[in-house]
């Protein structure tokens, strides 16, 4: 009987302990990497955007226009006019998700994908990182990052979204 029940209770340990976790991942890591080395390749380092980010907590609408310019700071002009009124500067990147550059952008997105990772895997949420990519330039137009648990109606979660529009290479050193 002893027999018995220690086999019963080593394979209880053993199944356990072996759990697949429910959580699930979506992102195209090879398309996200194809497009982040074609940014890198086109050597774009003048241009103007603009951008407008939102979460689950706000939504920004209107949002910044962004002009890079090589070996200079960006330069971010806010369009939001309540924003631009009433909002301290250094908050201004809730507009553009703290990520001025287009090389930014992609290491922000680098980035909750290496978070949603150990959030799948540790925690068991469901992640869905869904990126459009411009066909031209390959800069990110749209992306959008939702996570939750499974059944849970985002408790622990939520989502965050960021549009780039009116993408424009300028001429260098102007």
């Amino acid at each position: 009987m002893k027999k018995i029940v220690s086999a019963v209770l080593l394979s209880w340990i053993v199944l356990t302990s072996c759990e697949q976790n429910t959580g699930t991942l979506s992102f195209d890591k090879a398309a996200f990497d194809r497009e982040r080395a074609a940014w890198e390749a086109s050597a774009i380092t003048d241009y103007q955007f603009t951008t407008s980010y939102g979460n689950s907590a706000i939504f920004s609408g209107k949002g910044v226009q962004i002009t890079v310019r090589e070996n200079s700071e960006p330069v971010i002009e806010m369009l939001n006019e309540w924003a631009l009124e009433n909002m301290p500067k250094e908050y201004w990147g809730l507009y553009y998700w703290d990520a001025a550059t287009i090389s930014a952008v992609y290491t922000k997105i680098a980035q909750s994908y290496t978070s949603a990772q150990y959030k799948v895997k540790n925690e068991g949420y469901a992640v869905l990182i869904d990126v459009t990519y411009n066909t031209q330039y390959h800069y990110p137009e749209y992306v959008y990052y939702s996570e939750g648990l499974p059944g849970k109606n985002q408790d622990g979660g939520g989502w965050h979204s960021l549009r780039i529009k009116d993408f424009t290479p300028l001429p260098p050193g102007e």
